[in-house]
C-alpha cells in the first residue's frame, strides 16, 4: 500500500511515498527535514546559513555538516561536467534575472546577451579545509547549490524513511528510491507535458 505525503519546499512540489501496509508516522517527519535543509541551503533565504556564508570574503568560515556535504556532492557534479554544473555562478545568474524562486519570477520576455553574464570561477579559488570542515570564499565570489541542493535532499530523505519500507522521494523532480516496491515491481513515475498541464507524454518505471 503507498502512503503517499506531498508538501512544499525549496520552492517546488515535494513528494514522498513509502509501501508498506501500515501508516508510516516518520513520513510526517519529511517536511521538518527539508525545512533544516532549506535553513541551511537556499539563497533566497537572508539568514540562511549560505546567504550569511557568501556575504563573508577571505575569512575562514567553519560550516555545518550539511553545508559541507553538499559543497561536497557541488564539487564532484563541478569535475563530472567538467566545470557545465558548478555553484560559483552565482553573480551570472541573478545577473541573467534568476534573483528570486521560480515561482516568483516574472515570465521570461527578453533574453540576455552572453556579454552580459559574468563567467563563473572554479571551484579550486576556494580554499576548503576537510579537517575543520571549514571554507573560505575569495573576495567577489558567492555559492549557489541550486544544481545539487535538491537532488542531494531527495536522496537523504530517502535513506531516512527506507528503515520503514521501499521508499520513493520527489524532490522538484529529482528523484531518489530506495530499490524495488515491496511486491518486487518497479515504481512508476510519469513525465509531465510541459505544453499541456495535467498531461503526462511518457511513464518511467524504476526499481
Amino acid at each position: 500500500m503507498l502512503h503517499r505525503l506531498e508538501f512544499r519546499a525549496m520552492g517546488c512540489e515535494m513528494l514522498a511515498v513509502l509501501d508498506r501496509e501500515a501508516s508510516p508516522a516518520l513520513l510526517a517527519n519529511v517536511p521538518g527535514w527539508f525545512e533544516e535543509w532549506e535553513q541551511a541551503l537556499s539563497r533566497f533565504r537572508y539568514d540562511s546559513e549560505l546567504t550569511q556564508l557568501n556575504q563573508i570574503h577571505e575569512r575562514i568560515v567553519r560550516v555545518s555538516q550539511t553545508l559541507w556535504d553538499v559543497f561536497q556532492v557541488a564539487r564532484q557534479a563541478e569535475q563530472l561536467t567538467n566545470g557545465l554544473v558548478t555553484p560559483t555562478l552565482l553573480d551570472a545568474i541573478i545577473e541573467a534575472g534568476y534573483d528570486r524562486p521560480f515561482d516568483e519570477l516574472p515570465p521570461l520576455t527578453t533574453s540576455v546577451p552572453d556579454t552580459a553574464i559574468s563567467m563563473p570561477r572554479p571551484l579550486t579559488a576556494i580554499t576548503a579545509n576537510a579537517t575543520a570542515r571549514t571554507i573560505t570564499l575569495p573576495d567577489g565570489m558567492g555559492l549557489d547549490f541550486g544544481g545539487v541542493a535538491k537532488g542531494w535532499a531527495a536522496h537523504q530523505a530517502m535513506k531516512r524513511l527506507r528503515s520503514e519500507g521501499p521508499a520513493l522521494v520527489d524532490a522538484g523532480g529529482d528523484i531518489a528510491i530506495s530499490g524495488p516496491r515491496a511486491d518486487g515491481g518497479p515504481w512508476q513515475v510519469g513525465v509531465t507535458n510541459p505544453f499541456q498541464r495535467g498531461k503526462e507524454i511518457e511513464a518511467l518505471y524504476l526499481n
